[in-house]
């Protein structure tokens, strides 16, 4: 999805646009940067994969927020911890 993202944003554009990128992460289905299922079984009962799933969702909103050239506004909304503006 990041990847699909990074293409629009680098596209031209002639007008205003809005992004709408909702990650599921770390909601299930857990998928990780070792998705692979011997992995998943392994990790699926220890934090580490949760602060793992959640340290490569930072990463790529960071590399979406390195994307943007303008000065955006940001929404970023969870169901679970609140909402943040930036």
């Amino acid at each position: 999805m990041t990847d699909e993202a990074l293409n629009f944003i680098q596209s031209e554009h002639n007008a205003p646009y809005s992004l709408y990128l909702p990650y599921t992460c770390p909601n299930s289905p857990f998928q990780g940067p070792l998705d692979r299922r011997d992995h998943q079984r392994q990790l699926w009962k220890q934090a580490a994969f949760l602060q793992a799933s959640i340290e490569r969702m930072d990463t790529r909103i960071g590399d979406v927020m390195d994307a943007i050239d303008e000065q955006p506004i940001i929404v970023f909304a969870s169901d679970s911890f609140g909402t943040k503006i930036a």
